[in-house]
């Protein structure tokens, strides 16, 4: 899964819309997101495409497997439903995406308009990419 997640960049790219289907979070990014190389730098941006992360279906339904975090001196928990309304007026700037074995979570450092935001994917089984 982990070699999957970084089959491309992220580094300043946008997300413009978040959906939640059956068992997966999925990212669009109309812009694109970046290309590697050899090296593992970033190129050029692809075509636009989607980020599907598949969720395991035994937490999916039990427990909020995302945890969507503004960093504030107060560091308030935004839920899903805000987070959509955001997008719709602006888009989501990624900085940085990271990986940890524990509870296969996916975090996913970024910001929209003035809030900066940490959103944790939990229990993330694979992950697929779609050119749209």
């Amino acid at each position: 899964m982990i070699n999957n997640l970084f089959k491309f960049g992220f580094h300043d790219t946008d997300v413009n819309d978040i959906r939640i289907e059956e068992n997966s979070i999925i990212l669009y990014f109309d812009e694109g997101i970046y290309i590697l190389d050899e090296f593992n730098n970033e190129t050029n941006l692809s075509k636009p495409i989607s980020m599907n992360i598949k969720i395991d279906n035994k937490y999916f339904k039990t427990i909020d497997v995302m945890e969507i975090r503004e960093i504030s001196p107060k560091h308030c928990s935004l839920d899903f439903k805000t987070l959509k309304k955001i997008l719709k007026k602006d888009k989501l700037g990624i900085n940085n995406v990271y990986y940890s074995n524990f509870n296969s979570t996916i975090l996913i450092e970024c910001g929209i308009g003035e809030k900066i935001l940490l959103i944790f994917i939990e229990e993330c089984l694979e992950v697929n990419y779609n050119f749209i």
